[in-house]
């Protein structure tokens, strides 16, 4: 009894995560159609940064040695002009928890993509112009990844 009831249980926080994560598809989906119609316009890279960070960890050194995990942040500062007043931001995408799932790969990409002084498009709102971003789609391949494999997890441990 306990065991069918653990992957229920199981089962259930699965398919949540992968609802939510559909969620999150959705809400990218919405934005990325809507910032079809805003305003893009010439700015400028004021300063473009990837920053290596390395983490270690010791499990077990007499047995599986050290591991350390790489990742990366990318930090771009970009300035532009609007109606004649100058903004500036530091916005990858219109939603923030895109970062989240901008792989390293990702990031180096763009560290090669926008440089110093670069004069690239950015997008924003005319009711937002000081929101403005750098990247007009958000990557939704990643977490539509995660959604169906999530719910097919929660199925699976759901209907044994």
């Amino acid at each position: 009894m306990t065991e069918s009831l653990f992957e229920f249980v199981l089962g259930i926080i699965f398919m949540v995560s992968g609802l939510v994560f559909i969620i999150l598809v959705s809400i990218n989906l919405y934005y990325n159609e809507k910032t079809k119609n805003w305003n893009f316009l010439k700015g400028k890279i004021l300063n473009s940064n990837l920053v290596k960070k390395e983490t270690n960890y010791s499990l077990d050194i007499d047995e599986y040695g050290p591991s350390t995990e790489v990742t990366y942040n990318q930090i771009i500062d970009f300035e532009y002009e609007f109606e004649d007043n100058r903004y500036s931001s530091n916005k990858l995408y219109y939603l923030n928890f895109n970062n989240w799932f901008t792989s390293n790969k990702m990031k180096k990409s763009l560290d090669k993509k926008y440089e110093k002084g670069e004069i690239v498009d950015i997008y924003l709102n005319r009711n937002e112009p000081g929101n403005a971003f750098l990247i007009d789609k958000a990557p939704i391949n990643l977490k539509l990844i995660y959604a169906v494999i999530c719910f097919s997890l929660g199925v699976f441990f759901w209907w044994n």
